[in-house]
């Protein structure tokens, strides 16, 4: 039935939609309260059946492709208004509004779809290969690992269960091989993984991720903590501060009011949800100024270490670490120190940027990698967990800087393939190790708890706490 449903609304012959008269229905249409009371009746009638989902990879290329998301949000629209017990489309529908930057309508339009049902599935490929499970929060983009980029190119039945507390008991659960706990540590998140402490001990089934309180420990602050420090290495140091203390930090008369991190800093809000980059602040009297600009709540403010080349370009490496592997998957290149990576906005990046970022893709195992394999391994080795990312740099005295850990960052070739045509194998060799260390972890039985050894480095968590084993 999905795929009748795909073929409806995104047809590659250039149809503009399904043929209903509601087609050209705005998103607001799916989320009428009307609707809402007969949607949630008739979709407990069909609890018994995970809801099935085109997922966030597909929705994601057909905006890269040039399909604008506003018209693919009208286009699920449409869908539901002709059958609005589809809770599949209605949380495809929440991830193209939060894909457009439309939190508060993506969230919306997401409880609804969980208050019909908490089980999704999205088949990869055949279908036919490995049964996975995935433990997810509800929230926006940053909330869940991205499993449909990670399995996109496998064969692998793919069931996911929002969690809103403990993971409902094994079984009353769809049976699977192996289980993933795909929860990110967000400000919106972190009661959900206190909760979860130790939910996963004696699952069944082998559990990847399955240490929620060291997922917990990827904030950024937290981090700064838990890397140790190393010749090598450097993780700024990052401080949460309330605004009141920095306040009181600017106005105080004493010749030493501040006891936070050593100038320049990088100021950035803590509030969920809230997406504003990093400010640059080089002494203590510029911190008025910036906090007029930001947010009430608490803040992060982290030293800044700089990391740019002879050339004064800033390179700052996305980092997939797989089974303690790490394998690249994005080189950003800019002359500013954000060095934001581009996806869907790839115009903004010129020739020479892409040039470049082919070149250290191609040459990192061989020159980045390489050099800081000992820096790598103690961050893997401190961040405990299966599967992760890190984002990074080279500081200018040459130690590897890590900036941010997360098992939720965007790992992807949903970019159009003339613009950057060098990521499409990276990405799949991404993939493909994924697949592989969840094949080789649902292959290990449970009841094995010897930690697994590594030529390079010591184990990183043993069996029963949900280690891969090669």
């Amino acid at each position: 039935m999905r795929n009748h449903v795909h073929r409806a609304l995104f047809p590659r012959s250039g149809s503009s939609g399904p043929a209903s008269p509601r087609s050209a229905a705005t998103h607001t249409d799916a989320t009428r309260a009307p609707d809402e009371a007969s949607c949630v009746m008739v979709a407990r009638e069909q609890a018994a059946e995970p809801a099935e989902i085109m997922g966030l990879a597909v929705l994601l290329r057909e905006a890269a492709y040039g399909r604008a998301l506003h018209r693919l949000a009208r286009e699920l629209a449409g869908w539901l208004a002709i059958k609005p017990s589809d809770a599949g489309t209605r949380l495809d529908l929440s991830s193209v509004l939060l894909l457009s930057g439309d939190r508060k309508s993506g969230l919306e339009t997401q409880a609804l779809a969980l208050a019909q049902t908490r089980v999704y599935r999205r088949v990869f490929g055949s279908g036919r290969g490995l049964r996975v499970l995935a433990f997810l929060a509800p929230g926006d983009l940053t909330a869940n690992t991205p499993l449909d980029y990670l399995l996109e190119a496998s064969d692998v039945d793919l069931t996911m269960v929002y969690c809103d507390g403990p993971p409902p008991p094994f079984e009353d659960l769809p049976d699977h091989d192996v289980a993933i706990l795909a929860i990110n540590r967000t400000e919106e998140t972190v009661l959900l993984l206190s909760q979860l402490h130790g939910a996963f001990d004696n699952w069944p089934r082998p559990v990847v991720n399955g240490r929620p309180e060291r997922i917990s420990a990827l904030s950024r602050d937290s981090l700064s903590a838990i890397v140790p420090c190393h010749r090598r290495l450097a993780a700024a140091d990052t401080r949460r501060i309330s605004r009141r203390r920095l306040l009181a930090a600017i106005r105080s008369m004493s010749p030493e009011p501040w006891d936070g991190p050593l100038f320049p800093v990088l100021i950035r809000p803590t509030a969920a949800g809230c997406d504003r980059r990093p400010e640059k602040v080089d002494e203590i009297g510029g911190l008025e100024a910036c906090l007029a600009e930001i947010p009430d709540g608490d803040l992060e403010v982290a030293a800044f270490y700089d990391y740019s080349a002879a050339d004064g370009l800033f390179r700052k490496f996305r980092i997939a670490v797989i089974d303690g592997k790490p394998h690249i998957s994005h080189v950003a290149v800019s002359p500013h120190w954000r060095a934001r990576y581009c996806s869907l906005a790839s115009m903004d990046w010129g020739l020479g940027d892409r040039t470049e970022e082919a070149r250290l893709l191609a040459t990192f195992d061989e020159t980045f990698a390489l050099r800081h394999r000992v820096a790598l391994d103690i961050v893997i080795e401190a961040v405990q967990l299966d599967y992760f990312d890190i984002d990074c740099a080279e500081s200018v005295d040459g130690r590897l800087l890590v900036f941010k850990a997360s098992v939720a960052m965007l790992t992807h070739a949903a970019d159009p393939p003339k613009l950057h045509p060098y990521r499409a194998p990276f990405s799949s060799r991404i993939s493909a190790a994924f697949v592989a260390a969840l094949t080789a972890r649902a292959a290990r039985p449970t009841h094995l708890t010897a930690p697994s050894q590594r030529a390079r480095q010591p184990s990183l968590a043993d069996a029963s706490s949900g280690a891969f084993t090669p």
